[in-house]
């Protein structure tokens, strides 16, 4: 898969994966949550979880090996925002 992206862009999404892969050196897993847990949990689709991941609207950490980990206060803050959380039936 080939994509289009300008040259500002990938520089952008590059200087985010290193400083996502220096953060998670430093992560204590404890109060993490992969998109597979957190859809497991809610009964939702883990695609939903992943699009909200991609969309920006839950926070996550990317670990080295590329998977994601979402901190429980923002599963948490993501359920209480204005954001309806079922609203996935409709996305």
């Amino acid at each position: 898969m080939t994509t289009n992206l300008s040259k500002e862009e990938l520089a952008t999404r590059y200087t985010n994966a290193l400083k996502a892969s220096e953060a998670n050196k430093e992560l204590n897993t404890n109060n993490y949550y992969t998109p597979k847990e957190i859809a497991k949990e809610y009964n939702i689709p883990v695609d939903t979880v992943n699009g909200w991941l991609y969309k920006g609207k839950i926070n996550s950490y990317k670990k080295p090996n590329g998977r994601r980990l979402i901190k429980a206060e923002d599963v948490t803050a993501f359920r209480k925002s204005k954001i309806e959380f079922k609203e996935w039936r409709w996305n």
